[in-house]
This record gives C-alpha cells, sequence and structure tokens, in this order.
C-alpha cells in the first residue's frame, strides 16, 4: 500500500505543477486583455462613436466572461491535483501511524456513551482518525454516529456491499473525497440552510416583474446615448427601480445576507452528485440512490442554486451595486428566483443532503478497506451472542508491532477472567477486542483474519476518573459506571462488557468480594464480556462455576531484562513484575 500512495501521490503533484504555471499564465492574459479593453473603450468613448462603444463592450465583456471562465476552469483542476496529493500524503502518515494533524471528531464525543472515550473512538490518534476520509461535515457526522451506535444487521450487510464495491475503484474515493475540499463547509449554515427551505416565502412580487422593468431601463438608457433623448427617458425607469428596491429593501438584505454563506456547502454537494450521478455502479442500492437523484435532476437544481448565490455575490462590489443593481433590480430579480427554487425542491433538498452525507460515510468505510487490504468483512451472526476471531488485532497499533490473538466466546453469561502482569497487555487485548466489535458493527472491515459477532451493545469501564468539581473520587466515578451497565441490564440489552482492572480504587478484601459480587449478577442477566485484574484470588470462581474462564497475559525476566509476548493464554497468570519494575526506577526491593 506504501508504494501505491507513494506512486499516485508523485503523479498527483507533477500534474499540479503543470496547472499550477498553466493557472499564472492565464493570470496574465486576463489582466493584459483587460488593459486593452479598457484602452479601446477609452478611445471609442473619446471619439463619440457610440456603435463601436456598444460592440466593444458587448464582445470585451463576453470575451472576459469566457476567460474567466478557463481560468477557473484551470484553477479547479490545479487545486484538484493539490488535494488529491495531499490525499495520498495522508494515507501514507496513517499508514506510518501518524493522525495528529487530521480532525479529531471530538465534537462528536458524548461523555455518558457506552464506550468511546475508553476506546479512543474520538480525541487525539483515535480511531475517528484513522478511518474519516469523508469531505462534507455531514457525512462526518454520519460516520461518526455509526461509530457510536449499532446498526441492525440487514444495514451493516448493505454497507459492507456497497462500501466492497466502492473499494474497488481507489480514482472515484479519492475524487470524491477531493471534490468536498475545494469548498469550506460549516454545519452551522447547513442547520440555516434546511430552515430557509422549510420557512415561507417572503416576497408577494411575480417573478417576471423585475425582469420587464430591467428590461425598459435597460431600453431607455441605450437610447438616451444613441437618440441623445432627454434626461426623464433614462431616470423616469431608474425611479421606478429604485422605488421597489426600497420597499423590500429589508427583505432582500436578510435574504442575501443569509443565502451568501451557504454558497461552499451547495457548491460542495452540487459537485459530489455530478460524481455519483456519473459513476457507473453494479450494486442495487447504489443503482437506486443514482436513479433518484437522476430522476429528481438533482445535479441540475443544486448547480442553478449555486449559480444564483454566485450572482448575488456581485452586490458585494460597490460599484456594482451602486449603478448595475439600479439599472437591473439584481438583488430583487436573484431573491425572487431564490424562492422560486426553494418552492419547487422544497421536499427533495432534505433527501439530497442525507442521501450525499450517506454516501460521503460510505465511501469513507471503502477508503478505509482499500488501505488495510490485510483486515477482513466481518460476519454478522444471527445467535444471540457470538464473537469468533483469529488473528486478532488492535488496528491502531501498526502491523509492524502488532500482535495478534485468537478468541472464541459463543455462549452467554460468560465471564472471561484475565489476570496478568504489569504491561503485559491486559487492557490493550480488552480494547482490542471491543473495538473489533464497535467496527463491524458499524460496517467497517475489522483488524482480523476472520471475524463473526452478534448484534449486541459494547460497553466499557476503563478509565475512570476522579472529578474535583463533583467531588466523586475515581471509586466511586468507576461504581457510576457500573451502576450505567447494571441500568442496562434491567433494559433487558444484549449487552457485551469490558471492565478493565475492577474496582482498583479500594481495598484488596472489598475488591474481591465486589468483584465476586459483580460476576454474579453480569451471570444472572445472561450477558457475556471481559474482566481484567491483578487479583489472583478472582481466579478461584472457575472452581465452583463453570461460566467462568480464567485466562492470562504473562512476562518473563531474562538476564534482568523483562519481555512480554502479548500472547493470551489459558489459565491464570504466574508471573508477575511489579518488584522488577520498582527496581528499575530504583526503588530498593
Amino acid at each position: 500500500m506504501q508504494s501505491i500512495f507513494e506512486k499516485r501521490k508523485t503523479e498527483y503533484e507533477q500534474s499540479a505543477q503543470i496547472f499550477k504555471k498553466q493557472d499564472q499564465q492565464w493570470s496574465f492574459y486576463r489582466i493584459i486583455f483587460f488593459v486593452l479593453l479598457a484602452v479601446l473603450v477609452v478611445y471609442f468613448a473619446n471619439q463619440r462613436e457610440a456603435i463601436f462603444l456598444g460592440i466593444t463592450l458587448v464582445i470585451g465583456f463576453f470575451v472576459f466572461g469566457l476567460m474567466i471562465k478557463k481560468h477557473q476552469k484551470i484553477g479547479f483542476t490545479y487545486k484538484n491535483f493539490k488535494f488529491l496529493a495531499q490525499i495520498n500524503s495522508e494515507e501514507l502518515q496513517r499508514l506510518e501511524g501518524k493522525f495528529s494533524a487530521f480532525p479529531d471528531g471530538k465534537i462528536f464525543e458524548e461523555e455518558l456513551h457506552p464506550y468511546t472515550s475508553d476506546l479512543d473512538i474520538f480525541g487525539k490518534n483515535s480511531v475517528f482518525q484513522f478511518i474519516n476520509r469523508t469531505s462534507t461535515i455531514s457525512g462526518s457526522r454520519k460516520l461518526a454516529n455509526w461509530l457510536k451506535k449499532s446498526a441492525t444487521k440487514i444495514d451493516i450487510e448493505k454497507r459492507q456491499e456497497k462500501s466492497a464495491e466502492l473499494a474497488k475503484n481507489i480514482d472515484f474515493l479519492q475524487n470524491f473525497q477531493s471534490a468536498g475540499r475545494h469548498f469550506k463547509q460549516n454545519e452551522t449554515q447547513i442547520l440555516a440552510l434546511k430552515n430557509w427551505i422549510s420557512s415561507e416565502n417572503v416576497f408577494k412580487i411575480p417573478v417576471y416583474l423585475p425582469i420587464l422593468l430591467s428590461a425598459i431601463s435597460v431600453f431607455a438608457i441605450v437610447c438616451f446615448f444613441v437618440f441623445d433623448l432627454p434626461h426623464l427617458v433614462y431616470f423616469i425607469p431608474l425611479a421606478i427601480n429604485m422605488f421597489f428596491l426600497k420597499q423590500n429593501f429589508a427583505k432582500i438584505s436578510d435574504l442575501l445576507t443569509q443565502m451568501q454563506s451557504f454558497l461552499p456547502e451547495i457548491q460542495a454537494v452540487a459537485k459530489l452528485i455530478e460524481l455519483i450521478e456519473t459513476q457507473k455502479f453494479e450494486n442495487l442500492d447504489l443503482q437506486k440512490l443514482q436513479s433518484q437523484f437522476t430522476r429528481s435532476q438533482a445535479c441540475t437544481a443544486i448547480k442553478n442554486l449555486a449559480f444564483y448565490l454566485q450572482m448575488i455575490e456581485y452586490r458585494q462590489n460597490a460599484y456594482f451595486y451602486i449603478f448595475f443593481n439600479s439599472l437591473t433590480l439584481w438583488d430583487l430579480q436573484f431573491s425572487l428566483r431564490l424562492e422560486k427554487w426553494k418552492n419547487a425542491h422544497q421536499n427533495d433538498i432534505d433527501f439530497w443532503f442525507e442521501s450525499v452525507a450517506e454516501f460521503d460515510a460510505l465511501q469513507s468505510l471503502a477508503g478505509f478497506a482499500f488501505a488495510n487490504p490485510d483486515f477482513c468483512v466481518p460476519i454478522i451472526s444471527s445467535q444471540t451472542f457470538d464473537y469468533q476471531a483469529t488473528k486478532l488485532g488492535h488496528p491502531l497499533i501498526r502491523a509492524s508491532k502488532r500482535t495478534v490473538n485468537d478468541l472464541s466466546l459463543s455462549n452467554t453469561g460468560i465471564c472471561m477472567l484475565i489476570t496478568g502482569s504489569n504491561m503485559s497487555g491486559k487492557s490493550t487485548f480488552l480494547r482490542t477486542v471491543a473495538l473489533n466489535g464497535v467496527l463491524a458493527l458499524a460496517g467497517a472491515v475489522v483488524c482480523a483474519a476472520s471475524f463473526r459477532v452478534s448484534q449486541v451493545q459494547i460497553f466499557t469501564s476503563m478509565r475512570t476518573q476522579d472529578s474535583l468539581s463533583e467531588q466523586v473520587s475515581s471509586f466511586y466515578a468507576e461504581l457510576k459506571r457500573i451502576r450505567q451497565l447494571l441500568d442496562r441490564l434491567e433494559n433487558k440489552e444484549n449487552v457485551f462488557y469490558f471492565l478493565d482492572e475492577i474496582l482498583k480504587g479500594t481495598n484488596s478484601t472489598d475488591r474481591n468480594l465486589g468483584a465476586k459480587a459483580i460476576i454474579r449478577q453480569l451471570h444472572k442477566s445472561a450477558v457475556s464480556g471481559l474482566l481484567s485484574t491483578h487479583d489472583l484470588e478472582l481466579g478461584e470462581l472457575a472452581n465452583d462455576h463453570d461460566f467462568v474462564q480464567n485466562y492470562s497475559f504473562n512476562s518473563e525476566i531474562v538476564d534482568g531484562k523483562l519481555l512480554f509476548d502479548y500472547r493470551l493464554t489459558k489459565g491464570v497468570c504466574k508471573t508477575f513484575n511489579a518488584s522488577q519494575l520498582m527496581r528499575q526506577i530504583g526503588i530498593e526491593m
């Protein structure tokens, strides 16, 4: 994968340099043409050559407009190649385990969520940074929601099928990612846009009226210059225009000020829908989505909206606003067009945005699968509880440093009790099992050779901390977390729990009694899970209860050095290293 991404990065960087030169050349051409046009306009004006002046202005502005369009196209292509090179550079960083520069999704974190904090789903060096390749804010939120909540078996399998097809076409995936990067987006503006779509119209003027008044004004000013007519010929239509602008000034200002901020979101969605509409898909669900876009003429409609918003941007030029707006009723014309567009597509816009967001999240899963070909597509089991994995590893640990283990749990009410020495891998193993379950239930590939899991609610208690503001100790914080788990069991949820270093904040006697009580209570609810501890006495539960299974992680001391194999072993831990670790930092034992 490294060689693939390096090759693509180099090719795109070379293409970007070619178009960068063209972009600079066209900037120069535009300046030269504008200067020549200005010279001709001044010359014909001084010579009182009205006809030649008019012809020069019409042809000049037409040609200059074509030059701007050509220059913009070259500029877009240049930026696109830059973004594509950047995307492949980011893929290389992910392969090296460097995520710090990527959006961390911290805004999607929920304080009392069952697992996101313990499993590093969001935040620095997180799963979200590893997986996320979305190009829209809505797509990022959609992906985050998939990681926070399991889908149904049918939905998971559909996501797997669709992302598997998308993963076959890396060019399309990266072009899709690049398209959204051309436009800076803001989630607040997306919500504001949806609010505008559902709002009532504020203008009661027919659409044709400002067009008619504009035509009369332009005709009057042409007659004024050509035939040397009295000034009233020009000023009367202009006065009528100013009256209509003044009457609607507040409404126009409110609408256009609001709408101008929507342009990046609209442009991004238009470009992404265009890519979806022009791509060939074999998957029936993708074909259905594509046909829905095509049937509703989504791309054309949103491009029209983007065009209206771009035209509105011209009002920011003071000279244009003062002279041209009064002549053509520019603001009023496009305000009415915006409302007409809203009336025509009010029932479609939510579907368009939601579908683009879902497609964006899907292509992110596909990009994740493409970049990790050694990961497997999980099987979603129909059993009440089933978790089977071979060569299971933590996806955030680089392959060269990753240790893998097998795991088989297929009965309800099982407690897999894991003992082990310090730094031996207990906590990492719990996170590995839980995290791959989260990925599977979101529809993503998992870090394993083979993987099967039931639809379960994963729940973790690993990083409970004290709170000075709430006067809560770390021990009581852990008890509150366990209370959340018990509440879910009372609601009959099919929980798969992960309790790390259970009751670590209290004395050994209370820890032992409390842990045993918790294990028995969890068994009564017929839920299964993994529980790690330093307390070897808990392992004795397996002598009296067949639902407790002892496993461990061990270490050994060779030539005074601690060595870890990070391999899951049956039975209670037999080696400990606390004394050796204390000696290494200078504590005399």
